[in-house]
């Protein structure tokens, strides 16, 4: 599940440094939409970040850690296992997510349970 999270004091925007809530980070981190470099332009580069998308007029410009420097092995097979690392993590948390849930028949039972007590016309 991909989703954004809003910046905060704790979470600083990592390219404006904004704690207000404008900017926005990828959950595994590796994109950026920030507010305050709206008007930036594909390719250029603010504090590390590389801009990948103009703002459309939604406010954003998408931004991606910047790597034009070429990559050694080491750094590359660093990047991979931290992938792999985040990746396992997220599927550990939707397993838990999934063993929560209710299974289909619990949930036609609640609902069955939830229509029962309601009437079609409250007259």
């Amino acid at each position: 599940m991909s989703r954004f999270i809003p910046s905060k004091k704790h979470q600083p925007c990592e390219i404006c440094g904004d704690t207000s809530g404008k900017c926005r980070t990828h959950q595994d981190g590796e994109i950026l939409l920030c507010m305050s470099f709206s008007g930036s332009k594909f390719g250029e580069i603010q504090n590390g970040y590389k801009c990948i998308k103009e703002d459309k007029g939604k406010g954003w410009t998408t931004w991606k850690i910047d790597n034009t420097q070429e990559w050694t092995e080491q750094q590359r097979s660093e990047w991979r296992q931290r992938l792999e690392a985040r990746r396992r993590q997220q599927a550990k948390k939707d397993e838990a997510r999934a063993n929560l849930a209710l299974s289909e028949q619990q949930k036609h039972e609640q609902y069955s349970a939830l229509l029962s007590e309601l009437t079609l016309h409250p007259d």
